[in-house]
């Protein structure tokens, strides 16, 4: 039971520090300084790679388990989704520093590429996240559940064309930071998680729900 609560907290922690660290306008607008806001915002990062590492360790279970048993479709998915999130995380913790030792340190001029590569590789790890949960995290069957599935995939739309994430993630037009209300920002960024978990939930109900009707045939 402790366990199960520790696992709840880091998720929780988790969700609140990533969604902090994609609104930067948040931090610097807290702050009223883009050099300590930058600060800030590696500090924060750092914070929740150490949450991340909890994670992981509260679920070494899962790695141990990699070589035993058969790999289905499910399992195969989730061990893709789950390398990418871990390419992912290293391209952010990478170029993040990077980032730091050009623009508050002024150490050389990469043009702004760790930057492109940190902001875009947060947007797919958010993404990814979403179908991570989706995997993971099974709703019990009921309409309640499939309103709440749709609910998350309307809320993630919105967000994505709110905040423009496909320029982001597709061109690289990171216009969705120039958003003049904060906090309507902040709201609207944990859309691109519920549009992943969405849109797999969405998925597992509609095969749970053929296996069901294909076995009631083979009963009559």
């Amino acid at each position: 039971m402790k366990n199960k609560k520790f696992k709840l907290i880091i998720k929780i922690l988790l969700v609140i520090f990533l969604t902090i660290l994609m609104c930067e306008n948040f931090v610097e607008a807290l702050t009223n300084n883009l050099v300590v806001a930058r600060v800030m915002h590696a500090v924060i990062g750092y914070i929740t790679v150490a949450l991340i590492v909890l994670h992981l360790i509260a679920n070494i279970g899962y790695f141990k388990a990699l070589k035993k048993g058969k790999y289905n479709a499910k399992r195969i998915t989730m061990l893709i989704i789950n390398g990418l999130m871990m390419l992912s995380l290293l391209i952010i913790m990478l170029s993040g520093m990077t980032t730091m030792l050009e623009k508050v340190f002024n150490l050389f001029d990469l043009g702004g590429f760790p930057t492109k590569m940190h902001t875009i590789a947060t947007y797919y790890l958010y993404l990814l996240l979403g179908l991570h949960i989706g995997i993971n995290v099974r709703l019990e069957k009921g309409a309640i559940s499939f309103i709440a599935v749709i609910a998350g995939i309307a809320y993630g739309i919105t967000s994505f064309i709110i905040l423009r994430y496909y320029q982001v993630i597709f061109f690289y037009n990171p216009v969705s930071h120039s958003m003049n209300n904060i906090f309507l920002q902040l709201a609207l960024l944990p859309g691109i998680i519920t549009l992943g978990f969405g849109i797999v939930e969405l998925i597992l109900m509609i095969n749970s729900s053929n296996k069901i009707d294909k076995k009631e045939e083979e009963s009559d």
